[in-house]
């Protein structure tokens, strides 16, 4: 992981998409990682790290019909990952070009009081987060 480039674009995005309230000194570390591969073949997403606190994991949806289990992976993934490395919240970002695309089976089971399944349509997140399809 990097630190983040321009850092202002994913703040912005964690605190007025994300609902993220954390204190402004928790912003002076963002760190961003390529795109990263999943077990479902052509599936990428993006994980980015605020403070040390706070983890963010960007997927982009798919017409797939394997998504949901995707989506319920990642959901597991980030969960052991935020607990393993004490961070206070994980936030799984789904992104889509159109408003109603959720899975029908989207990983809510999976979710606890510290993570947070977010669907976001692609023009409202910074395009350099959007992770790159193979």
């Amino acid at each position: 992981m990097k630190p983040a480039s321009p850092p202002e674009a994913i703040k912005t995005f964690a605190r007025n998409r994300l609902g993220c309230d954390c204190p402004e000194n928790v912003f002076d570390s963002i760190l961003v990682s390529e795109s990263l591969t999943t077990s479902i073949p052509g599936a990428r997403y993006r994980k980015i790290v605020i403070g040390g606190r706070l983890l963010i994991y960007i997927v982009s949806l798919s017409k797939d019909p394997s998504i949901s289990s995707l989506i319920e992976k990642l959901i597991i993934l980030g969960r052991n990952e935020r607990d393993k490395k004490n961070y206070n919240r994980f936030r799984l970002v789904l992104v889509t070009d159109e408003h109603d695309t959720a899975p029908k089976s989207n990983g809510q089971d999976q979710t606890d009081e510290k993570t947070h399944l977010h669907l976001i349509k692609k023009e409202d997140i910074p395009q350099t987060l959007i992770p790159r399809e193979t």
